[in-house]
């Protein structure tokens, strides 16, 4: 009974947000663990009850790129309840390395996002809002191996900037994403249909995490019917 690449990514996206949130972990952790674990589930098949470990693995290598102070082993065999023994996280740790390659500085559509917020000067709320759509769209599989990260990125905002009704941003957004804003329409799409789901289970972790008042409560945001994207926005 092996992974089928579509049937488990939510549950390993929410099991990552859920270890990000518990350890407070930066955003930029969060992402390359999850690109890390779709490159290797791309790769290799996955026995289901293993897929914890994987993510677990994946968020260990990833604690070591990108964190000061990084969470003990001890701590990642403790939010799998124990399921794995050290020396078996160890081997994963090793075997996931040699099948993703030693080159973990990903492009990441956090950083693309970061980036574009800053250049529009886009408020806290609206950027906030943004990285709640692309948050959520970490549990999308199609979205993190099929669509480039600066893509993603892009359509996250500008659907944030469309359910905020706010203009000016076009000419900005073309010149420094260098993206042609039609052929971001498919992907904004793809993004609008999966905030107009009904709410699963396995993303009330990041719908409850951005409907706290730090997060400028932005879940509570009301989603739009229809969007239409041209190329003067």
């Amino acid at each position: 009974d092996h992974r089928d690449l579509h049937s488990f990514p939510t549950r390993r996206s929410s099991d990552l947000v859920e270890v990000q949130e518990s350890f407070e972990l930066n955003h930029e952790t969060l992402y390359t663990a999850v690109k890390m674990t779709d490159i290797y589930l791309s790769k290799k098949q996955v026995k289901k009850e293993d897929l914890q470990l994987v993510g677990a693995t994946a968020c260990l290598i990833a604690c070591k790129v990108d964190e000061r102070i990084p969470p003990m082993v001890d701590d990642f065999l403790y939010v799998c309840d124990d399921a794995y023994s050290r020396d078996q996280l160890m081997r994963m740790e090793r075997k996931m390395l040699s099948v993703v390659g030693f080159d973990l500085s990903y492009s990441l559509t956090y950083r693309f996002l970061r980036r574009y917020g800053r250049v529009c000067r886009i408020s806290m709320p609206v950027l906030t809002l943004a990285r709640y759509i692309l948050e959520l769209s970490l549990m999308e599989y199609k979205l993190n191996v099929e669509v480039s990260e600066s893509e993603v990125a892009a359509a996250a905002l500008i659907l944030a900037l469309k359910m905020k009704n706010i203009e000016g941003w076009v000419a900005t957004l073309k010149f420094y994403s260098g993206l042609d804003l039609v052929k971001v329409e498919p992907t904004l799409q793809l993004l609008l249909a999966m905030l107009q789901r009904p709410h699963k289970e396995n993303l009330k972790t990041v719908r409850s995490k951005y409907s706290h008042k730090v997060f400028h409560e932005v879940a509570a945001t009301i989603v739009p019917t229809s969007v239409t994207l041209t190329a003067e926005g």
